[in-house]
């Protein structure tokens, strides 16, 4: 008896450590201006070169007025603004759907409760109360 061979399913677990995901957004953040600054500069210099020689130029390390200007960019979008955005949209929905909540759910999760409730205990008789 051989048994069928199933197919390993290979899904990436996200990394949800703050200090990874900050990381990334710095990187991103630096990357990309970086790379504006330096086709600006080309640019500047002389407008004939074409946009392949603009991307091959060399990097030159920011100076420390912008690192730290990126730096704030990304705490302030990561850590204070996009929280804030979630927790105002969140508790917005909460507020919105509040009265379907309370009317509808509510009590048939009662009602669901009071049925496991009597199957688990025996009692037959009180199947049909209601709240």
């Amino acid at each position: 008896m051989t048994t069928p061979v199933q197919p390993q399913l290979n899904i990436p677990i996200p990394d949800l450590r703050f200090e990874s995901t900050f990381r990334k957004a710095l990187d991103a953040a630096f990357k990309s201006h970086a790379e504006s600054l330096a086709k600006s500069q080309s640019q500047s210099q002389s407008n004939s070169k074409t946009q392949s020689q603009t991307s091959d130029l060399p990097l030159k390390p920011l100076p420390l007025l912008h690192s730290t200007y990126i730096v704030a960019r990304v705490i302030l979008k990561d850590v204070l603004l996009m929280p804030l955005i979630q927790g105002f949209a969140l508790s917005y929905f909460l507020l919105g759907f509040r009265p379907w909540l309370s009317n509808y759910v509510v009590p048939f999760g009662r009602k669901c409760g009071l049925y496991v409730m009597n199957v688990l205990s025996g009692n037959k008789s009180s199947y049909r109360r209601s709240y």
